[in-house]
């Protein structure tokens, strides 16, 4: 007896492929429907009671990078957008992984299908493309549909990432960076009235508020250069200490620090890397800044680095563990677990220029009694710059 297939979220099922060619003639049957799905000015699908592609409009079969319906027919809509999860739980398996259980897009099919009504939901996806990652925000409704006693479900998919991206650049803009230069402007307008140490203080307190307000717009310039494919880098030898104090010194006196314990641990002095120096620093800040505001009054968060197999791995520890939901969806684009809408693009940013312009790689684990580690890995590594070079 075969055992039964594993699910974390919806039903693992498929339909024969005689029952999909079925199911299609059956829609065939209703030439009123395929006009319908035309008139749809983004993507339509009609999905069966497994979840499977049955019909689609020229807008799916054009936006999924098919030439015609048959190389999408029998398809999960993960399976036929190349979703990075679509396979998780093996093959024909999308809408069954843990990751499935999070996304917008598997949430509104399954609940049209289970309680015949509308659905809408917001879904972020990673896709496989070209031989790269790409990640997109859309806005999924779902309806449900009866024909000849039995059930289908219609799945129409708008684009919504450029709405996604100018949400995220207005919050960063008309309160993060408002915000930093509101501070800049209060400590100019009173740094002409003190002396001595008082003006010491004030002085590196207006340096680090106009480095946060430089670096806010360097990240989102190179963000967009990078989704856009156009982000240059500057690839020399870098030592991994320089890297590492350079983000400890940015926040060991920063206010988000007060009350928590920031700690430094360095590596052999010798070691470097070839890598975009000012890159590496912003992702890394990236990650760090997250490990400082999720921590409490008096946790410790650890930055240190550890030599692998022609690689090193900086990383950031703190006490803090993450629920597994926000685990499986850390790396999506728009994601976010701060208040306020338009945030979530940190991490989302760090993976993506990480991996595909620092030739690295981006990981986290987390658990209840160890904590959160972000790690970063980058090839290449080089023991004495004389030799490297």
């Amino acid at each position: 007896m075969k055992p039964k297939p594993v699910t974390y979220f919806d039903t693992p099922e498929i339909s024969s492929a005689k029952q999909i060619q079925a199911d299609k003639t059956l829609i065939d049957n209703y030439p009123l429907i395929q006009t319908l799905l035309e008139s749809f000015p983004e993507i339509a699908l009609i999905l069966n009671e497994n979840r499977q592609i049955v019909a689609c409009n020229q807008n799916a079969i054009a936006g999924f990078g098919n030439s015609s319906l048959e190389q999408m027919l029998g398809k999960r809509v993960g399976e036929a957008i190349c979703c990075i999860h679509s396979n998780e739980m093996g093959e024909n398996s999308c809408g069954t992984s843990k990751f499935c259980a999070q996304c917008g897009a598997a949430n509104a099919i399954k609940f049209t299908r289970e309680n015949l009504v509308k659905a809408i939901e917001e879904c972020r996806i990673t896709i496989q493309s070209n031989g790269k990652q790409e990640a997109y925000d859309f806005l999924v409704t779902t309806n449900p549909l009866h024909l000849n006693g039995r059930n289908f479900t219609v799945f129409a998919v708008r684009d919504i990432s450029n709405e996604k991206r100018r949400l995220a650049l207005e919050r960063i803009f008309f309160h993060d960076v408002l915000n930093t230069a509101a501070v800049i402007n209060s400590i100019s307008a009173i740094l002409h009235e003190e002396e001595g140490e008082e003006f010491d203080i004030l002085l590196q307190s207006l340096k680090e508020a106009s480095d946060q307000l430089i670096q806010e717009i360097q990240s989102q310039r190179d963000l967009r250069n990078a989704e856009d494919g156009n982000l240059t880098v500057d690839i020399i030898p870098v030592k991994v200490n320089e890297i590492l104090e350079k983000v400890y010194k940015q926040y060991s006196q920063h206010t988000l620090t007060e009350g928590k314990k920031l700690v430094l641990n360095k590596i052999d002095d010798s070691v470097f890397i070839n890598t975009d120096k000012q890159l590496l620093i912003r992702s890394f800040s990236n990650l760090v800044k997250n490990a400082v505001e999720a921590s409490n009054s008096g946790d410790k968060i650890e930055i240190y680095a550890a030599l692998g197999k022609n690689c090193v791995v900086i990383s950031v520890k703190n006490p803090t563990y993450i629920p597994e939901a926000i685990q499986l969806q850390i790396f999506n684009r728009s994601f976010t677990t701060k208040k306020g809408s338009g945030r979530g693009i940190g991490t989302y940013s760090v993976r993506l220029l990480v991996e595909q312009y620092l030739n690295g790689e981006v990981s986290f684990t987390s658990d209840k009694n160890e904590g959160t580690i972000f790690n970063i890995k980058i090839e290449n590594r080089k023991d004495n710059l004389k030799q490297g070079l």
